[in-house]
C-alpha cells in the first residue's frame, strides 16, 4: 500500500468529515470541554475517518524497518492498538479486557492500592504497590519491605512463631 502526502494538519468539519488544514473541529468541540463528549466524539470521528491512512502507515515496509532498528520510538502498547485500528476505529468500539491491559498510564512515585478479596469464604485485604513511576533505590526499597511483609506474614499465619 502507497501512502501519500497529506496536510500535516487534518480537522474534522461539522459533517463529521475530515480536511486538510484548520478549522471546522472547533465548533463540534466547544461544548465538552477539554475531555468532555463533544472532544471524545471528536476524536473518535477522527480515527474513523483516518484509519485507512493510520493503518497503511504502519504496514509500510519503512515504518517497520524504523521500528525494528528503533529509529522510530514507541510506547510498547502502540503495536497492539495499530494492529487493531479498524476494530477501534469502529462507530461502537467498547475496549475489551485485552484493550485495558494494554493501555500504559505514565505514574510519578509509589502508588499504594488496598482491595479486599473473597477467597474459599475468606475476606483478605491485598495491597499492590505501583512502583513504575519511581527510580530504581526506591523500587529496590518496597521490593524488600514487600518481601520482608510477605514472609512476616507467612511466619505468623502458620504458626511458626
Amino acid at each position: 500500500a502507497q501512502v501519500g502526502r497529506r496536510s500535516s494538519r487534518l480537522s474534522l468539519g461539522v459533517d463529521g468529515r475530515a480536511h486538510g488544514g484548520g478549522g471546522g473541529g472547533a465548533a463540534a468541540a466547544q461544548s465538552g470541554g477539554a475531555n468532555g463528549p463533544a472532544v471524545n466524539d471528536l476524536v473518535a470521528r477522527m480515527l474513523a475517518a483516518t484509519k485507512e491512512e493510520v493503518a497503511a502507515l504502519w504496514r509500510h515496509p519503512s515504518v517497520r524497518t524504523l521500528v525494528k532498528y528503533r529509529k522510530l520510538r514507541l510506547d510498547e502498547s502502540a503495536a497492539f492498538f495499530l494492529e487493531n485500528v479498524y476494530r477501534i476505529a469502529e462507530p461502537d468500539y467498547l475496549p475489551a479486557t485485552e484493550d485495558i491491559l494494554n493501555v500504559r498510564l505514565q505514574t510519578l512515585g509509589v502508588k499504594e492500592h488496598s482491595f479486599d478479596i473473597s477467597m474459599s469464604g475468606t475476606r483478605v485485604n491485598w495491597l499492590l504497590y505501583d512502583v513504575g513511576g519511581a527510580d530504581i533505590k526506591a523500587t529496590q526499597k518496597i521490593i524488600v519491605n514487600v518481601g520482608e511483609a510477605i514472609i512476616r506474614s507467612y511466619i505468623t499465619d502458620a504458626g511458626l512463631t
